[in-house]
């Protein structure tokens, strides 16, 4: 009995061991974060950081790549549950809000801390990491992209966006 048991203990072990290598392997490889596309532009990566307990406020962040041979303009975020989500810019340490982000054709622009990033303001509830959050990012075109983006902790939303 002790023979079959000591088996079945070191079959599981090799499995898990084996699986476990085969899935953080793929996770490393894998970006986090929400994704999608409308015509030439793609937006991946799109994380939220859980704001500090009793905050109102959070930012977003995510990656636009515009694979087109025109200049795509976002002029417009709103979120499910958020009263105002805003472009902002940080420059000189100081935010300043932009109320439009024009990428240009082959270009790739990360929204992230201390550079553009989403501002989202007048949170409806309590955002905590594993919830998802809908953010429409609308264009000038008048086309919109509805993304879930996760919520993260702040350090694991800062890393999916290098």
């Amino acid at each position: 009995m002790h023979t079959w048991l000591r088996l079945s203990c070191l079959m599981l072990t090799l499995a898990l061991v084996s699986c476990g290598g085969k899935s953080s392997s793929s996770r490393a490889d894998s970006p986090i974060g929400g994704s999608g596309s409308v015509g030439s532009l793609r937006i991946s990566q799109v994380v939220i950081p859980a704001p500090p307990p009793g905050a109102d406020a959070t930012s977003a962040f995510l990656v636009v790549e515009n694979a087109g041979d025109t200049s795509v303009v976002i002029d417009g975020v709103s979120a499910d549950g958020v009263r105002a989500v805003r472009i902002h810019e940080t420059i000189g340490g100081q935010m300043q809000r932009l109320d439009q982000v024009a990428v240009p054709p082959g270009t790739r622009i990360r929204f992230a801390p201390g550079g553009i990033h989403l501002m989202m303001e007048g949170l409806a509830g309590v955002l905590s990491r594993g919830d998802t959050v809908a953010l429409s990012l609308t264009l000038t075109t008048g086309e919109t992209m509805t993304i879930l983006a996760p919520v993260l902790r702040y350090g694991e939303a800062v890393r999916a966006v290098q």
